[in-house]
């Protein structure tokens, strides 16, 4: 079994995949100058974004998001990654389930008691097994890297947006005097959210 193509090529995938989630969850911030950014977006305002880079001294730095071109952030080739994998586990285990229930179809018959079948070649049902077992661990790490993706990909595109959640009030006075010398005042409301 650990000579079989298949069985080095899942290793080979899911130390490929293993690297992959280490990677840390920075987005690349491209400015209007052209210059860029790597770090991870921490938080924001309406008028900036707040970031931190991966150097753990460092403290935020906010950019205002006028001077901001693009932003890539982090966890869509994760995404991306994650599900090819998981459709190839899918893949693999298809006809391996499939090639189970063909050899489970030709032990029925004149040879099988309720207790034992004769049977004949092994290699269809060790192929079935392998295809099973190796598509099943190939799905989950993708389903893993998908996960990881999604998540990395979410939190910094939430916070990247800014979303004015309270209610405020913000009360201006005015007053006025009349020629005759008399005042009048009051004051407007208005309501930002």
């Amino acid at each position: 079994m650990f000579h079989d193509r298949r069985f080095i090529a899942f290793i080979a995938c899911s130390l490929a995949l293993s690297l992959m989630m280490a990677c840390a969850p920075t987005a690349t911030i491209t400015k209007m100058d052209g210059s860029t950014v790597e770090a991870e977006i921490i938080g924001s305002s309406s008028g900036t974004i707040e970031v931190k880079s991966e150097d753990e001294e460092s403290e935020s730095v906010d950019i205002k998001r006028s001077e901001i071109s693009t932003i890539n952030h982090p966890g869509d080739i994760h995404m991306i990654a994650g599900g090819v994998t998981l459709a190839g586990g899918i893949g693999m285990m298809v006809p391996g389930f499939l090639l189970f229930a063909e050899e489970a179809d030709q032990n029925v018959g004149d040879n099988c008691t309720i207790n034992t079948c004769e049977r004949g070649d092994n290699a269809q049902e060790t192929t079935s097994i392998v295809l099973i077992t190796v598509g099943t661990a190939t799905a989950m790490a993708g389903i893993g890297v998908l996960l990881w993706g999604m998540n990395a990909y979410l939190t910094s595109t939430g916070n990247a947006e800014f979303e004015e959640g309270d209610l405020s009030f913000q009360a201006t006075p005015w007053a006025s005097v009349d020629p005759d010398g008399s005042t009048t005042g009051g004051a407007s409301l208005s309501i930002v959210w």
